[in-house]
């Protein structure tokens, strides 16, 4: 997909671990890229330097949204936003239009209160934001069955 050969996917919270992640990709996608799961919150001095955005994919379930979103350029191949913990001060940023995110609004209760404006910025810069009605946890599955096809 898109001239990618390898994903950097910064987890979630709680059950959302590197190892959940990972038991949730289709075997499909682990056996076609190099992939690094980095717990959120962590730097990605993780991943082997330098990185070649270009053929890099760079995706955040749930908190690790907030990992892409810190890390964005628009160098990156693919950014993908999971159902993300977002913030107001990311609402400004120049998405490129090879940014996907879903999500649900009634998954974060209103405690997520920029989600609806991230993925409106989203949208306004080119890329590619859509409520989808499922549950927070099976949104990640779902996100590389979508755009990750075999």
């Amino acid at each position: 997909m898109f001239g990618i050969k390898t994903l950097i996917i910064f987890c979630g919270m709680y059950y959302a671990t590197p190892q959940w992640c990972q038991q949730q990709l289709p075997s499909h996608i682990k056996e076609s890229y190099t992939i690094y799961y980095l717990k959120w919150g962590t730097t990605i001095d993780q991943v082997p330097k330098p990185i070649d955005y270009k053929s890099t994919a760079i995706i955040g379930f749930s908190a690790g949204g907030l990992d892409v979103l810190k890390y964005y350029n628009k160098d990156w191949g693919f950014v993908g936003l999971i159902d993300p913990t977002c913030r107001e001060k990311y609402s400004t940023t120049e998405f490129s239009k090879n940014t996907y995110m879903i999500y649900y609004e009634p998954n974060w209760a209103g405690k997520n209160k920029s989600l609806k404006t991230i993925a409106n910025r989203v949208n306004s810069c080119g890329g590619t934001a859509r409520q989808v009605k499922i549950s927070h946890e099976n949104q990640y599955k779902y996100f590389f069955e979508t755009y990750f096809k075999k």
